[in-house]
């Protein structure tokens, strides 16, 4: 796992195409054989929010200069549906409050029905939280100028 954290940070190039490309690809990997085996682990949250937001070095100027995709629309879904699965599954504790609001940031049409399917869980409170935070700024710009 150790090695994981700093995969987006390598300099190794193979075949000359930087390592850490395939960092996202191991990373999403290792997670959904984790949530096949260990459903429970309290570090995937962290790992679906934080380790596939937050890049290397090396990863962001690849993303960045368009080299590398961010996610092609079959992995976004993926992770999607691990991030679902992981939210349901620790809806009453601050990981998935957590994992709730790094979804809000990516999809945050999802968070009104996200909440509402939650209920009165620390991770519903956080989907509706986020969902009228978004409601009020859409009402803020769609008022004219006075």
């Amino acid at each position: 796992m150790e090695a994981m954290r700093y995969m987006g940070w390598d300099t190794t190039r193979v075949a000359g195409r930087p390592r850490a490309e395939g960092y996202h690809a191991s990373l999403i990997q290792w997670v959904q054989q984790r949530w096949r085996d260990q459903p429970d682990d309290p570090f995937l949250p962290f790992l679906l929010y934080n380790g596939l937001s937050v890049v290397g070095k090396v990863l962001e100027e690849q993303i960045v200069a368009g080299k590398v995709p961010r996610f092609d629309p079959d992995t976004n879904a993926v992770v999607s549906r691990l991030r679902i699965a992981v939210i349901e599954r620790n809806k009453l504790s601050s990981a998935g409050a957590h994992l709730v609001q790094g979804l809000g940031a990516r999809h945050p049409d999802q968070l009104a029905i996200l909440a509402k399917e939650l209920g009165a869980t620390p991770s519903g409170e956080m989907a509706r939280y986020h969902a009228e935070q978004n409601q009020r700024g859409q009402q803020v710009r769609k008022q004219p100028p006075r």
